[in-house]
């Protein structure tokens, strides 16, 4: 990443962007996406991020975005404290309800027909 930048050294930011790129995908700078579609996404993606925060035993926030990448409009990327090798039930459990249920309800009121999007 640094070497595309033309710098001569490289800088933390050039290992977090290079560690997003493998881990979230590259960047889709030219899609094209409307005013409404950014709206309905950073709530989707603040459902996930709420949730995830409000749960016991769930991994840390470590990033949330609203810029396509990859096949999504959005990411909300959680970063375990440690390795893990088996997870309790509860970790599990919150997980699934981080997943599946919070990003509808970070939709819901904002999309009156209940429209579905990619989930991720």
């Amino acid at each position: 990443m640094a070497a595309r930048r033309g710098k001569d050294k490289v800088e933390m930011v050039d290992f977090e962007d290079a560690k997003d790129k493998v881990m979230m995908g590259a960047e889709r700078k030219s899609m094209i996406i409307s005013e409404e579609e950014k709206r309905i996404t950073a709530y989707h993606e603040s459902g996930h991020t709420l949730v995830a925060r409000l749960l016991p035993n769930t991994d840390p926030i470590h990033k949330v975005t609203i810029i396509p990448r990859g096949r999504a409009l959005g990411l909300t990327q959680q970063l375990p404290i440690d390795e893990k090798h088996t997870y309790p039930k509860e970790y599990l459990v919150n997980n699934i309800s981080i997943l599946m249920g919070a990003g509808r309800g970070g939709d819901r009121p904002q999309q009156p027909d209940h429209r579905c999007r990619q989930r991720h």
